[in-house]
C-alpha cells in the first residue's frame, strides 16, 4: 500500500496505521526506518511505532526516546538490536 490509496501522506499516522493494520501488525511492535525527521521519525512516533532514522552524517535535530540515529542502512542490524 502506498500512502496516496489513502488520500493521505506522512507524518499523519492514519498512514502508518492502515499500513500496519493491513500487516497485522501492531504499532509498538514495530519500527519505521527512514531518512526524513518529519515524516518518518516523528510520523512514526505518532503512530505508536519506534523508529531508526539514517541520518547521513546530519545533527540530530532533538533527541527522543525511542529513536536509534544511525548514519547508513548497513548499520541497521545493530540499531534494530538497540531498541530491544
Amino acid at each position: 500500500m502506498i500512502s496516496g490509496e489513502l488520500g493521505i501522506g506522512k507524518p499523519d499516522p492514519a498512514v502508518f496505521h492502515g499500513l500496519l493494520e493491513g500487516l497485522g501488525a501492531e504499532p509498538s511492535a514495530s519500527v519505521m526506518v527512514g531518512d526524513s525527521w518529519e515524516r518518518d521519525v516523528l510520523g512514526g512516533l505518532h503512530a505508536g511505532m519506534s523508529a531508526v532514522w539514517i541520518a547521513d552524517g546530519r545533527p540530530v535535530p532533538e533527541h527522543r526516546p525511542r529513536v536509534v540515529v544511525v548514519d547508513s542502512v548497513l548499520e541497521l542490524p545493530d540499531a534494530l538490536d538497540r531498541l530491544d
